[in-house]
């Protein structure tokens, strides 16, 4: 016989199992871990282009569509950049364009469907 405790845990997931489920009978929506991870992310999101030492700031929707294009996607990039703290770096090639943007712009493009 299980012990008082494992019946707890069991009761305990399929009411969470039945909730979940009742809730999409209803037709509610959850959001996405991502969603949810922008929407309490209390940062601005910034894109920050480079080129040859000149930093402009650039709007995150134009920027998503530039992030798709670019070749490669650099390693992790914890630093601020014109005034801006920055956690990701993509680039063609060296002697292109670079694009930097922080974990808010990131998420953005994700959740609006952008290939980065």
């Amino acid at each position: 016989m299980p012990s008082t405790r494992i019946i707890t845990i069991i009761n305990v997931a399929l009411g969470l199992t039945a909730l979940i489920l009742i809730l999409s009978l209803l037709g509610v929506s959850m959001p996405s871990v991502g969603s949810a991870l922008y929407a309490l992310d209390s940062e601005e999101a910034v894109c920050v282009t480079s080129y040859k030492d000149n930093y402009k700031e650039m709007a995150v929707n134009l920027c998503c569509i530039e992030l798709q294009t670019q070749l490669n996607k650099g390693e992790p990039y914890n630093q601020e950049l014109a005034g801006f703290k920055v956690s990701k770096h993509y680039y063609t090639s060296k002697n292109t364009i670079n694009y930097f943007v922080n974990n808010k712009a990131y998420r953005y493009c994700k959740n609006n469907g952008f290939l980065v």
